[in-house]
């Protein structure tokens, strides 16, 4: 019978041997060859060899492939006889959507290179026959891959902590002369992120897809009951009964350490604010905070959203009064949009101060006003803004505020902006205006924008992080050392910033004359402000003595509570200012009852450590850490059941036979260790299913709206302008005097407006 189609085991036998130097195809390599030395009179140049191990022909063969600037691979085993290629044989698979440029060459010259070894093992002695000529490509550098033993040797650096930085400069450090660059010289950084994906290294990634990893770890933690950071997830393309969309990403966490806090600090202040970012997906970080007894900012919980409204920041209330019952914070401090303060409102209760952080207030305005079209109105107009906002007595306010705004409007120019004003800030001054804020000690969220920056520029190295389960362990870590930054603090008496802003206010305090200074009695003075006639009142508070208080000076034996000053930096800031040092100078009043108890100390540190570290085990910071291969092996099971449906035939038979071998590993593994471990059997990972390439898998995408930001460039009033503004404002004929700075000249102004 004559057959017309090759059986399954003769299509080898087709011409796919194609000629380096010409389009001739064979479908052999020895009449390959003989073509070159005869059609094109190449010499192949053809030796033997004998090595009595394989390591032998193992060093045999690195030696040959660094000498040439060639690999050879593995074409296929017959047998005890391996056949290997040059590495530039071959022709490209192209793979990606196109969406980035290839700036370099394939390594493959889409033809077969002559070169070649035939090894053959008889008895561990290794034959070798080594064709050496290389034909259809020039000897380059550019394509060559590290070594396997140049990759564990970097790998084992990487391991054990070695930055990139370290390992790259003594790579160049080791060259000699440009003459003997090899491969392992042009290492970059991709080079060292490609091995650390290889050898998994990185802790923080426990699978290469991000939405897997995370759900991964996410089922690990919340198996932990009680214990669990995890107070809420929903993942995207998963409905619940909650408000939430099915296209909505919500992760709400909570160690133990930040629960022992939050209950005992925030019934003062809750500072919840808001960061972009912090993944690729536009996902928002949203973080709580509060601040302890040292003045520092401690997060007590996160919130990583696609979206930030209403009902998403509802929904983290919601996890955190499930975990924490009711929070009757005293103050909220928040952005200037109404989500964060209705939300809690309709949640927790109403607080007694809702506060909106300064920085927001101030770039909103600057924002606004370009509402203005004459640029030095705008100059006036903002710095009249600032010093209303600024003004300590409630009543000065009021009145300056009506006056402003008939100003405003009063003038064509301004009268937009007066609307403006009016519409978004006249009718709520008490969540803005310094007269409102007074002793509160909180004026801007920088204890938010301080944490922030830390994460992004610590912890992320400044790099844009892509990954949520990389943010995760970010944000895990820095629960864990901001525990450990507390513990220090109470040993040691490590300062923070504002213990540090009271040496500071010290050591300002000195360039206070004493002329400036006017004694009303034994507990009252008036300090004339360094800048201007401003007259500040310093006070000591009766009945306010704090026994080995942390915020005191260590030089004035001075608790923070003991005195008051009418001055913005005490006032609405909450520092110690150089005012109420300099009146503790002068009248040499040390309250040495104040000095620091180093009993008192030591028992809160004993009872701090016994109730919070030593009674919170925190959870592991590294996702691959927490995540047990039991937990991986079942996530890569779903995901491979809810896309089977839409996979072809094919792909369902190829996934089958690799299924099939993962059943025997585990079984394998299942004989060995089911006497060893009572708990069940430790699964390995499955293997990646290459027929599933093509198939839309589990990710997360953004929703975020784009919109541009636009900020302008002005000047804060200076205390002696703040004087002229509030009499032009007050001035019934509204001329008087007003400088502006931010200009090359300085101009002079009879009109505020």
């Amino acid at each position: 019978m004559r057959q017309v189609h090759p059986a399954e085991n003769d299509y080898k036998s087709l011409a796919s041997l194609k000629c380096p130097l010409c389009e001739s195809t064979f479908n052999a390599t020895s009449k390959l060859h003989e073509h070159i030395e005869i059609d094109h009179d190449v010499h192949l140049e053809v030796v033997s060899k004998v090595f009595e191990s394989v390591d032998e022909f193992k060093k045999w063969k690195s030696v040959i492939e660094k000498e040439n600037l060639a690999f050879f691979t593995i074409n296929r085993v017959n047998g005890n006889r391996s056949y290997y290629g040059c590495h530039r044989s071959g022709s490209s698979r192209l793979t990606g959507t196109g969406k980035r440029l290839k700036w370099s060459h394939s390594s493959k010259i889409g033809s077969r290179c002559p070169a070649r070894i035939v090894a053959t093992n008889i008895e561990g002695r290794i034959t070798v026959d080594y064709c050496k000529t290389h034909v259809g490509h020039s000897k380059s550098i550019k394509f060559l891959h590290l070594t396997k033993e140049e990759r564990d040797e970097l790998a084992g650096k990487i391991k054990i902590g070695v930055t990139f930085d370290r390992i790259l400069d003594d790579i160049r450090e080791s060259v000699v002369s440009n003459e003997n660059i090899h491969r392992l010289h042009i290492v970059d950084k991709r080079d060292l992120y490609n091995i650390v994906r290889d050898y998994e290294l990185d802790r923080d990634v426990v699978h290469k897809n991000d939405a897997f990893s995370t759900e991964m770890w996410v089922q690990e933690q919340m198996a932990l009951g009680e214990d669990s950071p995890v107070l809420y997830f929903e993942m995207q393309g998963c409905e619940k009964n909650d408000d939430l969309l099915k296209d909505d990403f919500m992760l709400v966490l909570m160690t133990k350490y930040q629960q022992d806090v939050l209950s005992k600090y925030a019934i003062d202040k809750v500072c919840i604010d808001s960061t972009h970012g912090t993944t690729e997906h536009d996902f928002q970080l949203t973080t709580m905070l509060t601040i302890d007894e040292f003045g520092a900012g401690c997060p007590v919980a996160f919130c990583i959203s696609n979206r930030i409204d209403s009902v998403a920041i509802s929904q983290f209330f919601k996890s955190v009064k499930g975990k924490m019952g009711l929070i009757p914070a005293k103050i909220l401090m928040s952005d200037d949009a109404p989500t964060y303060i209705n939300s809690w409102t309709k949640i927790m209760c109403k607080p007694q101060h809702h506060l909106i952080c300064n920085w927001h207030i101030d770039r909103s305005w600057r924002n606004n006003l370009n509402k203005i079209p004459d640029p030095m109105k705008q100059s006036e107009v903002y710095k009249a803004c600032r010093t209303l906002m600024e003004i300590l007595d409630v009543e000065q306010f009021h009145e300056s505020l009506e006056s402003f705004l008939a100003m405003c409007k009063d003038d064509i120019d301004t009268h937009n902006f007066g609307a403006y004003f009016e519409k978004h800030y006249a009718h709520r001054p008490e969540q803005w205006a310094f007269c409102y804020r007074s002793d509160l000690a909180l004026n801007t969220n920088m204890f938010l924008e301080a944490m922030h920056k830390k994460l992004k520029y610590c912890y992320m190295h400044g790099n844009q992080n892509r990954r949520v389960d990389k943010c995760i362990s970010f944000l895990m870590r820095f629960s864990r050392d901001m525990m450990f930054e507390r513990i220090i603090r109470m040993a040691k008496n490590k300062p923070t910033f504002r213990m540090e802003q009271i040496a500071h206010s010290h050591h300002r305090s000195n360039k206070i004359e004493d002329s400036k200074i006017k004694i009303i009695d034994q507990k009252t003075w008036l300090v004339q402000s360094s800048s201007g006639p401003t007259l500040y009142s310093v006070s000591i508070n009766d009945h306010r003595s704090c026994m080995g208080c942390p915020l005191s000076c260590p030089e004035c034996k001075i608790c923070i509570h003991y005195y008051t000053c009418t001055c913005i930096d005490f006032k609405i800031k909450g520092n110690f200012c150089k005012h109420v040092h300099a009146c503790v100078r002068i009248s040499d009043k040390k309250q040495t009852c104040l000095t620091t108890n180093e009993e008192v100390t030591t028992s809160a540190f004993e009872s701090h450590n016994n109730s919070v570290v030593m009674g919170s085990q925190e959870q592991p910071t590294h996702l691959r850490d927490a995540v047990s291969a039991s937990s991986q092996l079942t996530a890569l099971l779903n995901a491979a059941l809810g896309i089977a449906s839409s996979a072809t035939d094919e792909g369902k038979l190829k996934a089958c036979k690799k299924i099939e071998e993962a059943i025997q590993i585990l079984q394998s593994n299942k004989n060995v260790s089911e006497n060893s471990n009572s708990s069940g059997p430790h699964f390995s990972e499955l293997p990646d299913m290459a027929s599933h390439r093509n198939i839309d898998q589990q990710r997360f995408n953004s929703t975020r709206k784009k919109r541009k930001l636009t900020s302008g460039r002005l000047s804060k009033p200076t205390e002696k302008e703040k004087v002229s503004i509030i009499e032009a404002i007050n001035n019934t004929n509204r001329t008087s005097q007003v400088v502006n700075t931010e200009y090359d000249h300085k101009y002079y102004n009879h009109n505020i407006l």
